[in-house]
């Protein structure tokens, strides 16, 4: 190829460049992500932020389960997810050395707030519902403690010993108000109770469970 030749090409490549430039001003729309430092719209899947020293700091996700956010520490660890699904939707706090602290649920049949201890043991279940409502505390080793609860028909207390063992109850209700104290092997031992209808009464029980004296 002759030197005439090479500058014929270039000169020609230069044409259809300047050619394909004054046609894309006319005809391509002007595409502003960002105005005076402020981004205006993104749409994604998926985004994450970080911070100035480059750790992750937010992580936006839209998966087929759910969509979820995750915002970390100034470490890069998790301290806060929040999840909306079908099943329903959630939220979960972590301390500071990335256990379970508080976790927060709602679906469609019940509403609830979970403590944990530092050992991520449950120590205090809220409950909300639509038949019924209820408190939960567990003692140091995860066995139930005490128990309030609210239904339609009956609202109770119930109290356990240090083996998760019912041994009180505090109850009042459509067929009755009354306190019971129990075995630690399951069975009432006392009952006093108060009907809608007719005298209160004591009921005591043998170890079996079986009733063997009433008063009056």
């Amino acid at each position: 190829m002759s030197h005439k030749q090479k500058l014929g090409y270039m000169a020609l490549g230069a044409g259809i460049m300047a050619l394909g430039i004054t046609i894309g001003q006319f005809i391509t729309p002007n595409i502003e992500a960002q105005h005076n430092g402020l981004f205006n719209e993104i749409t994604c899947r998926k985004l994450k932020v970080v911070d100035q020293n480059g750790i992750e700091a937010i992580e936006l996700d839209s998966g087929w389960s759910g969509n979820y956010m995750f915002i970390n520490d100034k470490k890069g660890k998790l301290a806060i997810r929040l999840a909306a699904h079908e099943e329903g939707n959630g939220m979960v706090i972590r301390d500071k050395i990335g256990k379970t602290a508080v976790n927060l649920s709602a679906d469609n049949d019940m509403n609830g707030v979970s403590v944990y201890d530092k050992a991520e043991n449950p120590v205090a279940v809220l409950l909300a519902g639509n038949d019924m409502s209820g408190v939960s505390v567990y003692n140091k080793a995860w066995k139930k403690a005490i128990i309030l609860g609210a239904s339609k028909d009956r609202n109770g207390v119930n109290v356990y010993d240090n083996a998760g063992k019912l041994r009180a109850s505090l109850f009042a209700g459509k067929e009755g108000n009354g306190v019971a104290v129990s075995s630690g092997i399951g069975h009432e031992k006392i009952r006093l109770k108060a009907v809608p209808e007719g005298r209160p009464y004591i009921d005591i029980f043998d170890r079996a469970g079986n009733l063997r004296w009433r008063a009056p």
